[in-house]
């Protein structure tokens, strides 16, 4: 994995939509303008999409590291979800709020709201940092 400029969406998260807005220590505001396939068949805004910027969210709220340092990458340990309401309008929020932790795991809870502050859904999870992963080959060697 190549270090990159966490606010320029990549892979995935490039592909869902979701955009880095705001990130600092402990904080992190992931944000989706809905679009028609963001829904699911119901007419609701399918249970992954909101997911993947719960998960987003934590992850990045505690990957932060002030300049000049790279920022950390993580995995995602557990992810425990509540979905509460259905959203309305275009525009999908994640905040992700670091909540404790230490040097290897770290946790955190982020929550969902629409463009008219509804809270849609919930997340707190573990996050396992990850050691630098500015090398490529780094990927490939886990992988054999």
């Amino acid at each position: 994995m190549q270090h990159h400029d966490p606010q320029i969406p990549v892979g995935f998260n490039k592909h869902v939509g979701l955009r880095l807005t705001e990130w600092s220590m402990g904080h992190a505001l992931v944000e989706l303008d809905m679009e028609a396939h963001h829904w699911n068949g119901l007419g609701i805004a399918h249970g992954g999409v909101l997911l993947s910027a719960l998960d987003f969210a934590c992850g990045m709220c505690g990957s932060y590291r002030p300049a000049p340092e790279p920022r950390s990458f993580c995995m995602t340990v557990s992810l425990s979800t509540n979905f509460i309401s259905p959203i309305r309008g275009g525009l999908l929020r994640a905040i992700g709020t670091k909540v404790g932790g230490g040097r290897s795991i770290f946790f955190a809870e982020a929550r969902v709201l629409d463009e008219y502050d509804t809270l849609i859904a919930t997340a707190s999870g573990a996050f396992k940092i990850m050691k630098d992963r500015s090398a490529s080959s780094d990927a490939s060697k886990e992988k054999s």
